[in-house]
């Protein structure tokens, strides 16, 4: 991939140069049997690899304190590599601080209860938003969707009644996400995503951006009739 654009801003620069970026980054995927998923990649450069890269460990951390008890993949995480960084002697504490501190407590009748918002926390929301822009442009709708033409908010309900919803189940009971709307213009594509993780975070994520081919000269494989014609870029 180091010589195809950036699938995130389009870089081509030889200072900047370009790399296989995982969509899902790979620290979500689980220890054991790791390598039996194929990977949902994109070309990255270096510059955009920048911005997120200490916002994915954050990720990775507040999904799984959200879902520990909940889930098994979550409860492996947690008990193995995040476990391992918070014992580490230079920035442990600083981690976990960083993480604890966006638990609320709350009083409710049974008694008091602790509750985490991941919506609220840009470096959450930054992870969504570049994991819609790299979904646009694996699935071949388009490219180089800027980060301020994704609108990513957290989301507690199924699709809307009578979405056509079509689910790709990537890591089963880590990550699945699915496409759900789409809106084609001759300039202009609107698509929206539900991206669900540990069978219990949802993010949606709302697209409005160009329509760019790309620079191979093939066309998306997508459709104006829904979510059928959706595919991965030739």
């Amino acid at each position: 991939m180091k010589n195809k654009p950036c699938a995130f801003c389009g870089s081509t620069a030889q200072d900047n140069p370009r790399t296989k970026g995982h969509i899902l980054q790979r620290s979500m995927y689980p220890e054991v049997a790791s390598e039996t998923f194929s990977r949902l990649t994109v070309p990255e450069c270096a510059r955009c690899s920048a911005v997120w890269k200490d916002a994915e460990d954050h990720f990775r951390s507040v999904m799984v304190l959200a879902a520990a008890d909940d889930n098994e993949y979550a409860t492996a995480q947690w008990d193995g590599p995040i476990s391992r960084a918070h014992r580490r002697p230079e920035d442990g504490w600083q981690r976990m601080g960083e993480l604890l501190k966006w638990v609320v407590e709350r009083d409710t009748p049974e008694g008091k209860e602790y509750v985490l918002h991941p919506a609220d926390i840009e470096k959450v929301l930054l992870v969504a938003r570049k994991m819609v822009r790299g979904l646009c442009h694996y699935h071949g709708l388009t490219t180089q969707v800027a980060d301020h033409q994704v609108l990513a908010m957290q989301y507690d309900h199924s699709p809307p009644p009578g979405a056509e919803a079509v689910e790709y189940n990537h890591v089963p009971g880590v990550f699945r996400y699915s496409y759900f709307h789409q809106h084609l213009e001759p300039n202009a594509i609107h698509v929206s995503w539900l991206l669900t993780f540990y069978e219990r975070i949802s993010f949606i994520g709302l697209v409005s951006a160009r329509r760019i081919t790309p620079r191979s000269g093939a066309k998306p494989n997508v459709s104006t009739r829904g979510p059928a014609g959706l595919g991965r870029p030739r």
